[in-house]
């Protein structure tokens, strides 16, 4: 987990301070990029470790409500020059009203070029995957799934607190992800993502405020973990795919 986090925090980075065109994957590139700033992977476990001490963060729980206002003081602390909560209530599959609490923050607000920055923080109520029928109706402590994404932000949130970037960049934590059915999943993308769709329905942007590009970091704490170019990214986003794998 460690390499994995240093690896990937340090291709963001490289990523805000580049501006040039999209690597042409099919052209190999033999230069070395020295990024100026050096990721601390023991801080982003001790983010990780303090989130999932709290217990699983599932929607509407003490733990849940405890890690947004852990990640709001993280933010704070560490220089954002805007954070803002967004709170609202979105119905799960299951018939349940989640109140959802999305959390972002800003560096660097007045420069006309962003990037987006985002990770969930929530975890899934049940461990419907477990290998162990008996553990289906437990919650999960989300150490890899929700805590490893929040803990690679919150460690660059630590480093853009002393290095001023030269484009704006904005770090988006979202609530209910997880709380999705998993049988036939295809089927039910609508069910997922609970936190994004309410964000994505209030944006907190203009037309011509709207970053360039976002990268979302889910899952990246897996043991021995790789990282393949992902599906609809390459539909929608080939060049930013090739900007961020260019770079790796």
């Amino acid at each position: 987990m460690k390499s994995t986090l240093f690896a990937i925090a340090t291709m963001i980075l490289a990523i805000g301070c580049r501006t040039s065109g999209a690597n042409d994957h099919n052209k190999k590139d033999t230069r070395t990029i020295e990024a100026d700033i050096k990721f601390d992977s023991d801080s982003a476990y001790a983010y990780v470790e303090r989130q999932v001490a709290m217990g699983p963060r599932v929607p509407g729980t003490p733990a849940n409500i405890e890690c947004s206002r852990y990640i709001l003081s993280e933010l704070t602390r560490h220089g954002a020059d805007s954070v803002r909560e967004q709170k609202g209530k979105m119905t799960a599959y299951t018939g349940d009203v989640l109140p959802i609490i999305n959390i972002m923050g800003c560096f660097n607000p007045g420069a006309r070029k962003r990037i987006l920055l985002l990770a969930h923080y929530d975890t899934r109520p049940w461990a419907d995957q477990d290998i162990n029928r008996d553990n289906h109706s437990t919650p999960i402590p989300g150490a890899n799934d929700g805590a490893s994404g929040v803990g690679v932000l919150l460690e660059i949130a630590r480093q853009l607190s002393d290095h001023t970037p030269p484009i704006g960049v904005d770090m988006l934590f979202v609530d209910a992800e997880d709380y999705g059915q998993a049988s036939g999943f295809y089927n039910h993308d609508e069910s997922w993502c609970l936190g994004t769709q309410y964000w994505a329905a209030h944006m907190p942007y203009a037309q011509d405020s709207l970053p360039s590009y976002a990268i979302l970091l889910d899952m990246v704490g897996g043991i021995d973990a790789k990282f393949h170019r992902e599906y609809f990214s390459v539909q929608e986003a080939p060049n930013v795919v090739d900007k961020v794998w260019g770079i790796a």
